[in-house]
């Protein structure tokens, strides 16, 4: 669970690379954004948890130079405002994949 971050020290700190691809869906309807699972618990602070947390791990991979984290994030996130990203950011998840973005990149 990306949303905890101590969730994640046991399985991230001697990992090579990690691809993250959580997610939640575009707008919350039939109860998909239920338990906290909304895009800024899962799409923001939970890709900079998994991010965060991979960079701090220690162990004999965390020594190598060739680490990776990869994010698949969504298309129009640099483009959100217009559109059709703009209807897309209805609920705010590209808003959310932006700030978990920017968290990536200060790594």
């Amino acid at each position: 669970d990306t949303r905890d971050a101590s969730s994640l020290a046991a399985a991230l700190s001697e990992a090579n690379a990690v691809v993250c691809t959580t997610g939640v869906p575009a707008f919350g309807i039939s109860g998909q954004w239920k338990d906290g699972n909304h895009p800024e618990s899962v799409d923001n602070f939970g890709v900079k948890n998994a991010a965060y947390t991979w960079s701090s791990g220690s162990g004999p991979v965390a020594e190598q130079s060739k680490r990776r984290f990869v994010l698949m994030s969504s298309i129009g996130v640099t483009r959100r405002d217009g559109f059709p990203y703009s209807i897309l950011n209805g609920g705010g998840v590209l808003d959310a994949k932006a700030r978990g973005e920017a968290g990536v990149l200060k790594l």
